[in-house]
């Protein structure tokens, strides 16, 4: 298994020094436009938290489970900073589409919640809400385990075969659950995290992290660079005790899975 990874690693790098530049940014923009343009299948559900929060996410599911009635996993996927949006929805259905799994486009926020209007930079209300997630990972591990707790309870779920996947702020709260519920029994079975902030200090694991990992960054996203990574790594060698990997991406920029972000999206990542 490891000698035909590493071989097919080797093929995907040889073949992009192969390819020119011209090829490679015309074929990241035609798959960019394919998957901006990917029709989107999913109902909404509602559901609550532990302090009874109304929360409200986005369920795709195969055709397959409807008409034979068996039990699939499922994979919950945690926002990102502009909240459960299309691409979120694209991805719960590509999910169910491609992989056959049911997927839950998930609410980080609540219904309620209005998110202040991103004026960029790095203060203002927008930030400051943002920092109430990434630095609250008790908060943060809370709406994870919500939606988790509703996806086990779809009759059609496989409830001991949950995974959970985050992106951008999404990623961060992946790596707080893990580091809050990694030592729980019942919890989420798998756990990703892609282009996740890890900017400044977090919280360290409360315990065992009992759930694999993987994490994927770019290598040029400041909000995860060299400093954080070893941080991570250092928390994930001294309290995993199962499998876990870090992929960074050569001079790959933040959100670089979000065919939405325009610049920073490449497909190749």
């Amino acid at each position: 298994m490891k000698f035909t990874s590493c071989c097919v690693t080797a093929a995907i790098i040889i073949s992009s020094a192969l390819s020119s530049n011209a090829s490679a940014d015309n074929d990241n923009a035609a798959i960019r436009q394919a998957k901006m343009n990917y029709p989107i299948n999913v109902i909404a559900q509602n559901y609550t938290d532990s302090e009874g929060v109304l929360l409200q996410g986005f369920l795709s599911t195969p055709n397959s489970t409807t008409t034979d009635n068996k039990k699939v996993p499922a994979v919950v996927i945690m926002n990102d900073s502009s909240g459960t949006d299309a691409y979120e929805k694209q991805r719960a259905t590509m999910i169910a589409n491609e992989l056959g799994y049911v997927a839950f486009a998930a609410d980080t926020f609540g219904v309620e919640t209005e998110i202040p209007v991103d004026t960029g930079g790095w203060g203002g209300p927008y930030a400051d809400f943002i920092s109430t997630f990434i630095r609250n990972a008790t908060l943060f591990t809370q709406r994870i385990a919500a939606a988790v707790d509703h996806v086990q309870s779809l009759p059609n779920v496989d409830e001991t075969k949950v995974a959970i996947l985050g992106f951008c702020l999404g990623g961060t709260g992946v790596v707080h659950y893990i580091n809050v519920a990694g030592e729980k029994e019942g919890g989420a079975a798998a756990a990703v995290s892609i282009h996740p902030s890890l900017l400044g200090a977090w919280d360290k694991p409360l315990g065992k992290i009992n759930i694999p990992s993987i994490f994927l960054t770019g290598g040029n996203d400041f909000l995860t660079g060299p400093q954080a990574m070893a941080s991570l790594e250092g928390d994930m060698t001294s309290a995993s005790t199962v499998q876990w990997e870090t992929n960074r991406y050569a001079k790959i920029d933040h959100a670089f899975t979000n065919w939405f972000a325009e610049t920073a999206y490449n497909a190749r990542a």
